[in-house]
């Protein structure tokens, strides 16, 4: 398996990223494999790195991966353990957009790559734009989690195990950040306080896209709180300076757990192409998914030792449990017609855009259907 570092947004926001550590810009865990951070400060473009090889002949997968994160698990189990994707007579060649799902896209409709993995809502605008795209996989549900400092939660006059729609009404009024107008986030949160019966405009609620800046806030008291990627407070949460008041992944909200978050997008012309192999990929992701629940203890060290070598023990630990529970709601790597629509009103609802290209027959792919 290779993995490529392709910087196609100019090398100066990419070195700026990794210098920042341990997250991306919208909150997401992303340390960079072994390699790839030296790779980044170095600025170099396009360099290979082969990680692993599994003898025979196999079918090469050009694998677009938008960031190399926790909510991108079952991709990065696969590429760490070549033999996931060789069991089905396939090779990963993986690039990492470090986190542009935009450049992903470019590169997919411009043939550098088979398959764009991203962020659902990034490949359904896509669509929605005029690109003739179709989904192959699901391999995630939302992982993302409203934390709120200790101290703001103890003012509160519920629980963090209190009923979930008491827990939400509990928020009004609140200091509260997420990623700004039409991410996935913050499309999750209006939702979510939808539910409640309760609006944007009823808590205090300002856009942030960087991390270190929303932990110092909730360190110091600035914000009371934060609609983020799962992993990014998991130090705050295990010294007790944070509290985990709702989780995406939570069996709880079973409207927001259905929701594709994370997906697999390949042309149609492309998928109609190579049919078989698209199904081979499908099976492979199923594979991995299935790998990370059931075998938590050895998909741990394998993803630590591969990738997150460095990184704060609590952070890794809160970040894969909540990364494996969301794509535990996925184990057939498949949507379900209602958890697309549901994704498309909550999309159309906050751009305006017309999703009526995007529909779940049109999209998705057979063998990626859940009903």
């Amino acid at each position: 398996m290779l993995f490529s570092f392709i910087d196609l947004a100019g090398c100066r926001s990419e070195c700026v990223q990794v210098q920042r550590e341990d997250f991306d810009m919208r909150g997401f865990l992303t340390i960079a494999p072994r390699g790839w951070r030296a790779l980044a400060l170095a600025c170099s473009v396009g360099f290979v790195v082969g990680l692993a090889g599994v003898a025979g002949a196999q079918e090469t997968v050009r694998y677009g991966l938008a960031v190399a994160s926790l909510n991108h698990g079952p991709a990065l189990l696969a590429g760490a353990d070549p033999s996931i994707f060789a069991g089905h007579g396939l090779s990963m060649d993986v690039t990492d957009f470090r986190g542009s799902a935009n450049n992903c896209v470019a590169a997919l409709l411009s043939d550098a790559v088979d398959l764009c993995q991203i962020g659902t809502t990034t490949g359904v605008d896509a669509i929605a734009e005029g690109a003739d795209l179709v989904a192959l996989a699901v391999t995630s549900g939302p992982v993302a989690e409203i934390v709120l400092s200790s101290s703001a939660a103890a003012k509160l006059p519920v629980a963090a195990d209190s009923p979930m729609e008491e827990r939400l009404r509990a928020l009004k009024g609140l200091r509260l950040v997420s990623g700004g107008t039409g991410t996935a986030n913050y499309v999750i949160l209006r939702q979510m306080l939808s539910d409640a019966g309760l609006s944007i405009d009823d808590i205090r609620h300002s856009a942030l896209q960087d991390s270190v800046a929303m932990l110092e806030s909730l360190r110091h008291d600035r914000i009371d709180g934060a609609m983020w990627g799962a992993g990014a407070t998991g130090k705050m949460l295990d010294e007790g300076v944070a509290v985990r008041w709702i989780s995406t992944a939570s069996k709880d909200l079973p409207q927001i757990s259905s929701i594709p978050f994370v997906t697999i997008f390949a042309k149609r012309s492309w998928t109609e192409a190579n049919a078989q192999k698209a199904e081979k990929i499908h099976a492979a992701l199923v594979e991995a998914i299935d790998r990370m629940v059931t075998d938590l203890e050895g998909s741990s060290r394998l993803l630590r030792e591969t990738y997150f070598p460095e990184l704060d023990e609590a952070i890794f630990k809160d970040g894969l449990t909540q990364a494996v529970a969301a794509a535990g709601n996925f184990p057939e790597a498949k949507a379900t017609a209602s958890g697309w629509q549901t994704l498309l009103d909550l999309q159309q609802a906050n751009t305006g855009k017309d999703y009526a290209n995007v529909s779940f027959e049109r999209v998705i792919m057979p063998f990626a259907r859940a009903d």
